[in-house]
Protein backbone atom coordinates (compact mmCIF):
# COMPACT_ATOMS: atom_id res chain seq x y z
CA UNK A 1 0.00 0.00 0.00
CA UNK A 2 1.55 3.00 -0.70
CA UNK A 3 0.81 6.65 0.27
CA UNK A 4 -2.13 7.18 -2.03
CA UNK A 5 -3.33 4.76 -1.43
CA UNK A 6 -3.82 5.09 2.22
CA UNK A 7 -6.62 6.83 3.56
CA UNK A 8 -6.65 10.69 4.26
CA UNK A 9 -7.80 11.65 7.56
CA UNK A 10 -7.65 14.24 10.37
CA UNK A 11 -4.58 14.45 12.43
CA UNK A 12 -4.87 15.19 15.69
CA UNK A 13 -3.42 18.62 16.61
CA UNK A 14 -1.01 17.26 19.17
CA UNK A 15 0.15 14.88 16.46
CA UNK A 16 0.98 18.21 14.91
CA UNK A 17 2.60 19.84 17.80
CA UNK A 18 4.58 17.03 18.42
CA UNK A 19 6.04 16.78 14.82
CA UNK A 20 7.21 20.16 14.95
CA UNK A 21 8.48 20.15 18.04
CA UNK A 22 10.85 17.00 16.62
CA UNK A 23 11.75 19.10 13.35
CA UNK A 24 12.61 21.90 16.33
CA UNK A 25 14.97 19.92 17.91
CA UNK A 26 16.47 18.57 14.45
CA UNK A 27 16.66 22.42 13.55
CA UNK A 28 18.12 23.26 17.11
CA UNK A 29 20.94 20.75 16.91
CA UNK A 30 21.81 21.26 13.34
CA UNK A 31 22.63 25.02 14.56
CA UNK A 32 24.39 23.72 17.76
CA UNK A 33 26.70 21.39 15.72
CA UNK A 34 27.22 24.17 13.10
CA UNK A 35 28.17 26.65 15.75
CA UNK A 36 30.63 23.79 17.29
CA UNK A 37 32.49 23.29 14.05
CA UNK A 38 32.76 26.50 12.76
CA UNK A 39 33.31 28.35 16.16
CA UNK A 40 36.10 31.02 15.84
CA UNK A 41 39.99 29.76 16.57
CA UNK A 42 40.69 32.05 19.02
CA UNK A 43 37.54 31.43 21.24
CA UNK A 44 38.42 30.47 24.28
CA UNK A 45 34.93 31.03 26.20
CA UNK A 46 34.71 27.38 25.92
CA UNK A 47 36.83 24.51 27.76
CA UNK A 48 36.96 21.35 26.29
CA UNK A 49 34.30 19.61 28.04
CA UNK A 50 31.97 22.01 27.24
CA UNK A 51 32.81 22.01 23.59
CA UNK A 52 32.58 17.65 24.31
CA UNK A 53 28.99 17.94 25.71
CA UNK A 54 28.12 20.70 22.99
CA UNK A 55 28.76 17.64 20.41
CA UNK A 56 27.27 15.22 22.42
CA UNK A 57 23.92 17.26 22.66
CA UNK A 58 24.22 18.07 18.96
CA UNK A 59 24.00 14.17 18.26
CA UNK A 60 21.45 13.94 21.31
CA UNK A 61 18.97 16.68 20.06
CA UNK A 62 19.49 15.32 15.96
CA UNK A 63 18.28 11.75 16.84
CA UNK A 64 15.89 12.45 19.67
CA UNK A 65 13.76 14.30 17.16
CA UNK A 66 14.22 12.33 14.31
CA UNK A 67 13.19 9.43 16.91
CA UNK A 68 10.03 11.66 17.45
CA UNK A 69 9.12 12.29 14.17
CA UNK A 70 9.46 8.92 13.20
CA UNK A 71 6.85 7.89 16.01
CA UNK A 72 4.48 10.44 15.39
CA UNK A 73 4.44 9.61 11.91
CA UNK A 74 4.03 6.13 12.54
CA UNK A 75 1.28 6.50 14.75
CA UNK A 76 -0.95 9.30 12.23
CA UNK A 77 0.01 6.09 9.55
CA UNK A 78 -1.52 3.37 11.95
CA UNK A 79 -4.82 5.47 13.26
CA UNK A 80 -5.82 6.04 9.92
Amino acid sequence: MTDKDAPQGRTSRRAHLAAWGAVALVALGSVLGTWTYFRPEGDAGLPLIGLLGAKILTVVLVFGGGALLSLVRGRATDGE
